[in-house]
Parts: structure tokens; C-alpha cells; sequence
């Protein structure tokens, strides 16, 4: 997989998550839902989809730089990803902490375990970006061009 499809795919996650767990949302659920804290869901998601742009350049200068220094390429790979790490882990735990509410507010055992399904796949995935994106990265620099 490229570079650029992993980090689109990350920044794409970001904005989408949010939105597919309000339109998941029991109507009811929805409009009892304080404004405030979708707009800080939409304001979040903005915020992960720069942090990943930033970090798909980043990573682009970070594999020009270290052509054919494969070990400079993997340190430098690892410390630029380093330094977003608190961005995944915040976004992660954002949508945790979303998805608890909504298990918490769900009418119905269905809900609850719909809303859990979507947590369990969701936070592990946002939390294993990093890795993936590593992987994406060495991948992308060690492909001819």
C-alpha cells in the first residue's frame, strides 16, 4: 500500500469517524447530544486531517533525504511518526470516549452492542496507524520510481 493512500486513508478517518457515528445515532440520541460536543468532534477531525497532511510531507522529505541510507530512512521514519504519536493517541481516545458515551446512551441492548462493534474496530485501528503508516513508508521508499 503507498504512503499517500495510508496517510489519505488516515486523514480521511479522521473526518469521516465523526460523522458516521452521528448519522449511527439514534435520532433521539442526536438532538439530546449537546452541539458543543459535535462541533468539537468536527473541530478534532480538522485538526487529525492537518497533523496527517503535515506528516505525509514530513515523511515525503524524510524518504528524499535518505535515499539509500536505508538505516537513516528507518531512524528518521521513526522519529518523525514519534512525533505525531500524541495526535493518534489523542484522536484514538477522543473517539474511545465517544463511542463510551453512545454505548452508555443507546436505548436499546442492539444499540449498545452495535455502538460497541464499531468501537472495537475503530480505536485499535486509529491506535495501529502509526505502525501501518511506518510500514507504508519503507514500503514506498524502497519501491523503484
Amino acid at each position: 500500500m503507498s504512503l499517500r493512500l495510508i496517510l489519505s486513508a488516515a486523514a480521511v478517518i479522521g473526518l469521516a469517524l465523526p460523522a458516521q457515528a452521528v448519522l449511527a445515532t439514534p435520532a433521539a440520541a442526536q438532538t439530546a447530544a449537546p452541539q458543543s460536543e459535535e462541533l468539537d468532534m468536527e473541530e478534532a477531525s480538522a485538526r487529525f486531517k492537518e497533523r496527517m497532511d503535515a506528516l505525509k510531507a514530513e515523511l515525503e522529505t524524510v524518504v528524499a533525504a535518505n535515499a539509500g541510507k536505508p538505516e537513516a530512512l528507518s531512524t528518521s521514519i521513526d522519529e518523525t511518526i514519534a512525533r505525531y504519536k500524541g495526535d493518534f493517541d489523542a484522536f484514538a481516545n477522543m473517539m474511545d470516549t465517544y463511542f463510551a458515551t453512545m454505548i452508555d446512551s443507546a436505548e436499546t441492548d442492539a444499540k449498545k452492542q452495535e455502538y460497541q462493534g464499531v468501537r472495537e474496530q475503530v480505536v485499535p485501528m486509529l491506535r495501529t496507524l502509526p505502525a501501518q503508516i511506518r510500514t507504508a513508508t519503507l514500503e514506498y521508499a524502497n519501491t523503484p520510481k
